[in-house]
């Protein structure tokens, strides 16, 4: 995330307060950076973008515990490297 792009953070109350005082007076500024969140989450965090990450991290997590490609711990759950 971006801070003041896809979202904003904060570390006190004050500041929190200061950010949504911000956003409430600006919708130009709310809009974009809702679409510009969505966006962030499409790309990022759907199931069709990491799932194939998690797929590769749990074949490594296999393999460095001595699953082979050829074994059925690979086939049966019908993952394919």
């Amino acid at each position: 995330m971006i801070n003041g792009y896809h979202g904003a953070s904060y570390m006190t109350q004050e500041e929190c307060r200061d950010l949504l005082l911000r956003l409430l007076g600006d919708s130009v500024l709310r809009v974009s950076m809702g679409i510009a969140a969505a966006k962030l989450a499409a790309n990022e965090y759907l199931i069709k973008s990491i799932g194939p990450q998690y797929q590769a991290l749990y074949i490594r997590a296999l393999q460095s515990h001595g699953a082979r490609e050829d074994s059925s711990v690979f086939s049966r759950r019908g993952i394919q490297k």
